[in-house]
């Protein structure tokens, strides 16, 4: 008898759990929720930020706002987000990069970004490319890598920051095609690209959004793509070939995630407003004019992306041996 009582309270227990679940997921968002960019206003992430919280006001006929937390490469806004309640009304819109190479690239992170944080969804690609000055001879990256080769030691390209994954792709493809160049890093596009246009560096990896008015504008031009795949917008942009071919490969994604331990019926009701948003032909207009293409994952989808992305840039490390502490 007894052992049939506790059973009826097992039963009413879980009965209970998955009843509060399901109505929490029903009622979000009962309160405000704020998008936490881990960069600074103005930036490409920033912008895809506040064009999806203006669409999520919309949907949902709640306040959603967009707060700019920066700091430590993006640590300081996770920890934000980390640090705060399993109740998604805060979420964080990163590059991927933030939860699948720093893990790998600073052994003193105050959390672990891949296990703390949960993937909702990868928004769009994160497209990168090399560009040089629009007056340089080469018309093709091959001619370029020639003349990487012809002159060892003194080309020189630069990346947006230290021990991100641009600068563990360039350094790691520079090691396996046993070619001799000076990766310069930077802090951001912006510096980068001024420098690249004065001539103190030779090429820059960047992500496209964030030197495509430079390219448009003639001032720099593109040589490849860093991904296999061509850019619908971008048809004269040549992509890259694979690794094992000579390619030169950069991996990387808007993700939103939440705090891990939100639960599943959250997650996916965030993800299924969030999906609407992104088949929207003006919010995938908006992402094709900065270069990039709109992604639709599941949750489950979206961290067996990331998971495999990060066993990459671990990879990656383990070759260059590039750490940031």
């Amino acid at each position: 008898m007894l052992h049939l009582k506790q059973a009826w309270q097992i039963v009413f227990f879980v009965f209970l759990t998955l009843g509060s679940s399901i109505a929490f997921a029903q009622d979000w968002p009962s309160k405000p929720v704020r998008i936490v960019v881990p960069f600074s206003p103005g930036g490409s992430t920033d912008a895809v930020g506040r064009y999806l919280a203006n669409k999520m006001e919309l949907a949902t006929k709640q306040s959603v706002v967009v707060e700019n937390i920066t700091g430590g490469g993006s640590v300081v806004g996770m920890k934000q987000v980390v640090g705060g309640r399993t109740d998604g009304n805060s979420i964080v819109l990163t590059g991927s990069g933030s939860i699948t190479v720093m893990k790998h690239t600073n052994s003193s992170l105050p959390l672990d970004p891949e296990n703390d944080l949960t993937p909702v969804t990868l928004i769009n690609t994160l497209p990168h490319w090399i560009v040089v000055k629009a007056d340089r001879p080469e018309k093709t990256f091959q001619e370029f890598v020639e003349y990487i080769r012809k002159n060892p030691g003194t080309v020189s390209i630069s990346v947006n920051n230290v021990g991100g994954s641009a600068h563990l792709a360039l350094a790691s493809w520079a090691k396996d095609n046993n070619l001799d160049i000076i990766v310069v890093p930077y802090r951001g596009s912006s510096a980068a690209m001024i420098d690249l246009l004065g001539g103190s560096t030779t090429a820059h990896v960047d992500v496209v959004g964030s030197s495509l008015q430079f390219v448009k504008a003639e001032k720099a031009k593109a040589l490849l793509l860093l991904q296999e795949k061509p850019i619908a917008s971008l048809p004269n942009i040549p992509p890259s070939p694979a690794r094992d071919k000579g390619g030169l490969l950069v991996y990387g994604q808007h993700v939103l995630a939440v705090k891990t331990g939100t639960s599943p019926e959250v997650i996916n009701k965030i993800y299924e407003v969030v999906k609407k948003i992104t088949v929207e032909p003006d919010f995938i207009a908006y992402l094709q004019d900065l270069g990039y293409e709109r992604m639709d994952t599941t949750p489950a989808e979206s961290k067996a992306i990331l998971t495999k992305e990060s066993k990459i840039y671990a990879d990656f490390v383990k070759a260059t041996n590039i750490k940031v502490n």
